[in-house]
């Protein structure tokens, strides 16, 4: 038995802009398939793109396949072709074995019926006999963990609640290839967690895995290898590490770039108001100099420098970080009255530094929020998310390092005590104590 499951052979996918249009082209499609002719021939028609253009890779048996790209590359085109809901234009895909999807989880429910009644329902759309579900109702239910709701009719479920409940039918599918689309961006922490478990579970099973995330360090710790989408195009395909490197060569500006001495990209959506406020802001390295990007365990200062048309002064200034992989805060530092001394503006600008002895950010795209205020309640001046977003480059000693968090380390390795040796049986390390 081969343990190549999926095999994709230069594929291609074309849409069109154009409703209309788009009904015509599918008529005439369907006419020409019915005659025996390929569908729209190899160039584009008018309105017509490439969604996904001659794309290839292959996926083996317990491996695990990352999909990279900016949103509009492709990736969940792809993912519908692998799935068999949408046919390609060009190319061919052949599976061998069971494919299970989550995609859209709960999207299929039917919100008069209950949760049991929705997971036999949902349970034969993806392929599971009504033995089959019987045998593992039980389970299901447990796993999705929702109580007595699992009786109540779904439209009263939240989003959270119908995700616990597709991913637990989709989970117990048992597929050979398990299809994962960012559908476990939705879910509490703990949950979230569990996924991981029966995932992991699954891949120690033999199931094959392609995974659709936005998440770099999940996409690193969880991927052997992946294909890079831009536009339509795969630009790169093998070796995770590699792969995510040339996504953000192709998608972070050429300022970015370690060693330039150009400021990171910083563009103010407003005007601020005519008031105290926020003028510029940017990375610096222990000498002064500006940088584009940080690297992890590298020192660092953020410079902020700030303006007020008229003395003020009991003013506080708030910066926040986090990842543009999610929405939740990373890091928070207030300077107040408290933390330095009072800070007073006036018409000469007045710059602060936040200082970093070391960057602890594991490599990626990161996102700033500056909040000028003048405590408790006022806000004087805002840069909000996505203003400016800056880079972190990986410690070239610590580049595989995966997390949230840089912690700098290293390490040692020492001999034990006099008393102690160890003995290698059959591969294995005894301690045996001497007498």
């Amino acid at each position: 038995m081969s343990d190549v499951l999926v095999e994709v052979n230069r594929v291609s996918k074309r849409f069109c802009r154009n409703l209309k249009q788009s009904l015509w082209y599918g008529l005439q499609d369907i006419a020409g398939a019915l005659c025996g002719l390929a569908s729209g021939g190899p160039d584009l028609r008018a309105g017509e793109f490439w969604a996904v253009n001659n794309v290839s890779f292959e996926l083996r048996r317990g491996e695990c396949f990352g999909l990279i790209g900016a949103n509009g590359a492709g990736k969940s085109t792809l993912l519908k072709m692998l799935n068999g809901l949408i046919k390609p234009d060009a190319g061919s895909i052949r599976i061998r074995g069971r494919v299970g999807a989550l995609i859209e989880l709960g999207a299929g429910f039917h919100p008069l019926l209950s949760g049991r009644e929705n997971i036999y329902v949902n349970a034969a759309i993806l392929g599971m006999s009504k033995r089959e579900t019987d045998r593992r109702l039980d389970e299901i239910i447990a796993f999705a963990d929702i109580g007595d709701a699992i009786d109540a009719p779904v439209k009263s479920y939240s989003s959270g609640m119908r995700v616990r409940l597709g991913f637990a039918v989709a989970a117990h599918l048992e597929p050979d290839i398990l299809l994962i689309d960012e559908v476990l961006a939705v879910g509490d922490l703990a949950f979230r967690m569990k996924c991981y478990r029966v995932i992991a579970e699954l891949r120690r099973a033999g199931t094959a895995l392609i995974l659709v995330s936005h998440s770099e360090q999940l996409v690193k710790a969880t991927c052997d290898s992946g294909v890079v989408l831009c536009a339509g195009r795969s630009i790169f395909v093998g070796e995770i590490s590699a792969a995510l490197a040339q996504y953000r060569k192709a998608n972070i500006p050429q300022s970015g770039n370690v060693g330039s001495t150009a400021s990171f990209p910083f563009k103010r959506r407003r005007e601020a108001f005519d008031g105290p406020r926020i003028v510029d802001v940017q990375w610096r390295d222990p000498a002064g100099h500006p940088l584009a990007s940080l690297i992890s365990g590298k020192p660092a200062s953020l410079a902020v420098t700030l303006q007020a048309p008229i003395r003020c002064k009991d003013l506080a200034l708030f910066v926040g970080i986090r990842s543009v992989d999610s929405p939740e805060l990373m890091s928070a530092a207030f300077l107040t009255k408290d933390s330095l001394g009072e800070l007073v503006l006036d018409s000469l600008t007045t710059e602060v530094q936040l200082i970093w002895d070391a960057c602890c950010l594991t490599h990626g795209t990161y996102d700033l929020k500056l909040r000028l205020e003048h405590p408790p309640f006022e806000v004087l001046d805002i840069l909000d998310w996505g203003e400016a977003q800056f880079d972190v480059s990986p410690d070239p000693i610590a580049a595989s390092q995966v997390g949230l968090v840089h912690q700098p380390h290293h390490w040692e390795i020492l001999s034990l005590n006099a008393t102690d040796k160890l003995e290698f049986m059959t591969g294995h390390a005894v301690a045996a104590h001497r007498e």
